[in-house]
């Protein structure tokens, strides 16, 4: 249409021209607007709405400086504005100045109170100031006003979760669902998963689905639920969609990636993780999983600058930093390694809990009564517990605080005069006046390699007279040779092939000789595979009833120490064997646990313990066979020597 004709110094646009501005608008088309608003204030430089719509173009566009300027000229025109005064707000949030927007939005709803938007964006801004409650307050009287503002519901209830209130969430996600909102459902779906319930959180997902089949996020984010809850095969599914219902969506990519991984596909996976920083470079979390891919294909140095790479952009990110202590000391740099160890209590799955106290933590300087306390699992707490010896002698009074399984066996082995209290209960502050953690321990008694030799040998005792009987009660000739045998391990929910374990068949096949009792060291039900194993193929492995080997850990030592020989997965057992000496074989997956070194065979935590390891990823042929190699049962002499054996003519 042709410009109209400007014959007054106070006229303002006709309405036919506002109507087009407001329609490319609502389009989305904000260059457009800007340049029609433009040409029009050329004509009608005094109209308010001009001005006004040239300010939320240029807000549109993320100029947020001009837009302001505009929002100015504006309010010379008019200051009683409701509508410019939020609009403002808009602008100053995203310029940063949260004390302007805040200003701006009361402003404006002093002028007009019955405005659910301008409390809506208020509550916004106040949570980014971290104004927790004032947050609630605005959102509350958002859906007073409009009583279906689901997207006020939405973020209240996010707040509250900040908050920690977490039933309030879910009723404020709830109002939200009540709407049909599929936000509501994801929102209490995140909430569970939170919260480590993964069931509750995957049924919200199929809700949020239910009402948007399309919702990528929602796929993808419910895969992981189902990664954690083991279900890999039904989360490589789900992540697979996502990525096909949202191409442009970075996340998703990052998770199939994850899918992937478990998969042992880690060539894709790296593809995947790729992708998601094509599409968002400064996606930490992104570099952050190309370094988990480097690091199960044995490429710690690459790996150490993914995490890096992904702390760079994200300082905070916790998960990277802990990995990144864990490469460090993969390679034994533990001047590096051991300070990023600290960023443990902000990562993991549980998190661990640190101790709250107003007794400050222990420093060498610092002698008095000092609390060591675990945050761990037992198989941690033992090798750890290498160190006791030298923080007692640095301290006046040693109070230790651990499983209360382990007791008897840490009263046996450490000085006498040592206090236990068992986890669960609160170590009164009165009883200790430093307290550190064990995992803590390191960071002052071993600061190289040199450190480990000290105490790599044997520094725990077995209940003697228990394990004589229990060997009595396993040999029934003289030239039987006693193999304690351990077959599963870790606390992780979901093990992916990369690190599968070796199953207990493999294992027994290559152990079962003449002359050789097979012993069932492994603690959780193994009634079903044993019996399996026995039917199958003949090979028995003996119980003990006498020991329980998950709730009487000392039992479980004396067993360890009736043995000959132990083999073993990466678990607890080892750890308990290699604290008493015993010879000890673990079979290691091509990506072992950082305290296992990145190619050495032996152990520097535990002397008496060697390692055998995947020569490729998943395959534990080769592993087998040099477990066979080493076993050359042929050999074996007399059981009567005990631990000093001989095996296949060379001390192992």
């Amino acid at each position: 249409a042709a410009m109209p004709v400007n014959n007054s110094l106070n006229a303002q646009p006709p309405r036919e021209y506002l109507l087009k501005i407001i329609e490319l608008y609502n389009q989305g088309h904000f260059q457009q607007v800007l340049s029609k608003a433009n040409e029009l204030l050329n004509l009608y430089p005094d109209s308010f709405d001009l001005h006004n719509f040239q300010g939320t173009a240029n807000a549109g566009l993320k100029r947020y400086d001009a837009s302001i300027e505009s929002y100015k000229k504006a309010k010379t025109i008019n200051p009683h504005s409701a509508n410019l005064y939020s609009n403002m707000g808009v602008a100053f949030r995203g310029l940063g100045d949260l004390n302007a927007a805040i200003e701006s939005f009361k402003k404006s709803i002093s002028i007009k109170p019955e405005q659910a938007e301008a409390y809506y964006n208020l509550g916004n801004t106040l949570n980014e100031m971290n104004e927790l409650d004032a947050a609630i307050d605005s959102y509350v009287e958002a859906t007073k006003i409009e009583p279906e503002y689901a997207e006020a519901y939405i973020n209240m209830g996010r707040v509250q979760l900040n908050k920690g209130s977490f039933l309030a969430a879910i009723s404020s996600f709830k109002q939200a669902g009540r709407l049909n909102h599929p936000g509501a459902y994801y929102n209490i779906a995140l909430a569970f998963q939170n919260k480590g319930d993964f069931s509750e959180a995957i049924e919200n997902f199929k809700k949020s689905i239910e009402i948007k089949p399309d919702f990528a996020l929602a796929y993808s984010t419910m895969g992981m639920a189902l990664r954690e809850k083991g279900d890999l095969d039904r989360a490589f599914q789900m992540c697979a969609k996502a990525v096909k219902l949202g191409p442009e969506i970075a996340e998703a990519y990052g998770n199939f990636g994850l899918c992937l991984m478990d998969k042992g596909m880690l060539t894709a996976a790296i593809d995947h993780f790729q992708t998601t920083l094509k599409l968002e470079p400064n996606f930490s979390q992104g570099h952050l999983n190309i370094g988990k891919v480097q690091k199960d294909k044995g490429q710690i140095d690459e790996a150490i600058d993914s995490y890096k790479k992904a702390i760079e952009i994200n300082p905070g990110l916790s998960e990277a930093r802990s990995n990144l202590a864990l490469a460090y000391l993969a390679k034994e740099d533990f001047k590096n390694g051991w300070p990023q160890y600290e960023w443990r209590w902000s990562n993991g799955n549980p998190k661990p809990t640190y101790l709250k106290s107003n007794r400050p933590l222990w420093k060498p300087t610092t002698r008095g009564t000092v609390l060591l306390w675990s945050e761990q699992g037992i198989g941690d707490i033992i090798m750890f517990s290498s160190m006791i010896f030298e923080l007692y002698q640095q301290v006046e009074q040693l109070v230790i605080q651990i499983d209360k399984r382990l007791i008897p066996l840490f009263s046996r082995s450490f000085p006498k005069d040592i206090i236990y209290y068992p986890n669960g209960g609160k170590v009164p502050e009165s009883a200790y006046d430093t307290h550190i953690p064990f995992g803590s321990l390191p960071t002052h008694f071993r600061p190289n390699l040199e450190s480990f030799k000290q105490t790599s040998g044997p520094y725990l005792k077995a209940n003697k007279i228990f394990s004589s009987k229990l060997r009595e009660i396993l040999r029934n000739c003289d030239n039987d040779y006693i193999v304690g045998l351990t077959w599963r391990g870790g606390s992780k929910k979901n093990s992916v092939p990369t690190n599968k374990a070796a199953s207990l068949i493999e294992i027994a096949q290559v152990l079962s000789k003449k002359g050789v009792k097979l012993v069932n060291l492994q603690y959780g039900d193994t009634d079903e595979e044993c019996k399996k194993l026995e039917t199958d193929y003949g090979i028995k492995v003996h119980d003990v009833s006498e020991v329980d080997n998950f709730n009487d850990l000392d039992g479980l030592a004396a067993l360890v120490e009736a043995c000959d020989h132990i083999v073993s997965t990466d678990n607890l057992t080892v750890h308990i064997a290699g604290a008493l000496g015993k010879k000890t074989t673990v079979l290691l997956p091509f990506s072992a646990d950082w305290r296992w070194g990145v190619k050495r065979a032996d152990s520097y935590w535990h002397s008496s313990v060697r390692s055998l390891r995947q020569k490729n990823i998943s395959c534990w042929e080769a592993t087998l066979e040099m477990l066979k190699t080493e076993f050359d049962f042929r050999n074996v002499k007399s059981a009567s020597n005990g631990a000093d054996q001989v095996i296949g003519g060379q001390n192992t």
